[in-house]
């Protein structure tokens, strides 16, 4: 039977654990069309549903990379900002992933050391894209090492491959 009256008093509600979050977006040329368009839905879904104690930067990267969003806390001013910002990412030309990773990671190390996020805090980078390497650093054993480091701190990545083509292998390894 189910009631939706309101919760009895000796139930206590689960609280969250905070989170912040880098989403990272690939918005190279191997990215154009369909692939991009999923990547920007998709981050648009996690601002819109974040938390008001969560925390959100938003990195776009092709040939180089951009900070388009710093780390903020999801109140509905700075949703709409990043809301703003998403819906002006374009495909551009060739993949730097490891400098998109890089500057999501260094985001939320950023967060840490002028103790803007709370200790309890989950903290991860979520890499959104085809992982065709092909500018910058293009070691997978370098790009590995970085995100261990990171690991190493408490900033873990979560990987979503996007495309037909997606090289599967370099998100799977960046997400372990």
């Amino acid at each position: 039977e189910f009631s939706t009256g309101p919760m009895p008093t000796h139930v206590k509600e689960k609280t969250r654990t905070p989170l912040a979050l880098s989403i990272v977006l690939d918005r190279s040329g191997s990215m154009k069309g369909r692939p991009l368009t999923e990547a920007i839905k998709c981050a648009e879904y996690i601002v819109k549903n974040s938390h008001p104690t969560d925390f959100v930067s938003l990195v776009t990267y092709d040939n180089s990379a951009q900070l388009i969003s710093p780390l903020l806390i999801c109140n509905e001013e700075n949703k709409a900002l990043m809301m703003d910002r998403l819906s002006k990412v374009r495909a551009g030309g060739s993949t730097n992933l490891e400098a998109g990773w890089r500057i999501g990671a260094q985001s939320i190390e950023a967060g840490i050391k002028s103790k803007l996020l709370p200790k309890n805090t989950l903290k991860r980078v979520f890499l959104l894209s085809d992982g065709q390497l092909n500018c910058g650093i293009v070691d997978d054993a370098i790009i590995l090492d970085s995100c261990s480091e990171y690991a190493a701190m408490g900033i873990s990545t979560s990987t979503y491959g996007l495309g037909h083509d997606f090289n599967e292998q370099i998100m799977v390894d960046i997400s372990q």
